[in-house]
């Protein structure tokens, strides 16, 4: 199926079939560039979006407590979040190199997704981490799974702008993910989370975790968070998307 999109993608980007291109961040409108000529005046940069309604720090705190208990979860255990619907371009494997690294057993990852709920647990054993994994499988309810959650995790290997992201800062949760588009825009390091250079480095990850392991630190990470991503709330990016297509309709 890959090769014929992007068969298709070619065609339609070489062939100019658009009145005006969108694109997430910079890098993607780069790339757009670099592989198919878009001229770059062609191409307006409008990144993704998260509902304030839905995720927001009050939702978090007022669920915290019932989710926690829900998932058996202890209040000194420190619980990271990974949201993903595939295991290997997001990190997964890296992520389970730096817990063993960190040799913390008051840490929790709940692996939340449409992911391969029995490989989640494979590799959770073969690193010697069953104990402290959770694969809980895909689910509606995002914003339950923050509540449940001191921080996000996603050492990925790439995304255009990643709205699980956008999400979690959103809802108050300290980021650590990898320099790639969107990320690179949305993440401030030391005031709503971490970048790590290398995706495939659980070392470096582990290193860049270790602050976020004291709930002092944390906590005053979480405070700051959901103000640094209001410019990507939907009701404020909605206008622009409209202003776009007004002006090109037609």
């Amino acid at each position: 199926m890959h090769p014929a999109l992007l068969r298709l993608e070619a065609q339609h980007f070489r062939d100019r079939r658009y009145r005006r291109v969108i694109a997430l961040s910079v890098q993607v409108r780069e790339a757009l560039n670099r592989y198919y000529g878009v001229p770059a005046e062609d191409v307006d940069i409008l990144p993704n979006g998260y509902s304030p309604l839905e995720f927001n720090p009050d939702v978090r705190a007022s669920a915290r407590k019932n989710m926690r208990d829900r998932l058996c979860l202890k209040e000194d255990q420190v619980v990271m979040l990974f949201v993903a619907n595939e295991l290997q371009r997001k990190g997964f494997s890296t992520v389970l190199n730096a817990i063993g690294r960190l040799n913390r057993p008051d840490i929790k990852l709940l692996v939340v997704g449409r992911v391969d709920e029995n490989m989640v647990m494979s590799l959770a054993a073969g690193a010697g981490l069953s104990d402290q994994v959770m694969a809980c499988g895909p689910t509606d309810n995002v914003p339950g799974y923050h509540a449940a959650a001191d921080l996000f995790v996603l050492p990925t290997q790439y995304e255009a702008f990643c709205l699980a992201i956008l999400e979690a800062l959103g809802s108050g949760l300290p980021v650590i993910t990898s320099a790639v588009p969107g990320a690179r825009d949305a993440i401030v390091p030391g005031v709503n989370g971490a970048l790590i250079a290398n995706p495939d480095d659980g070392a470096e990850l582990a290193v860049t975790l270790e602050p976020y392991m004291e709930r002092t630190y944390r906590d005053g990470i979480s405070e700051h968070t959901p103000q640094t991503v209001e410019a990507y709330q939907w009701p404020k990016l909605m206008s622009r998307y409209e202003e776009i297509l007004l002006r090109y309709a037609g």
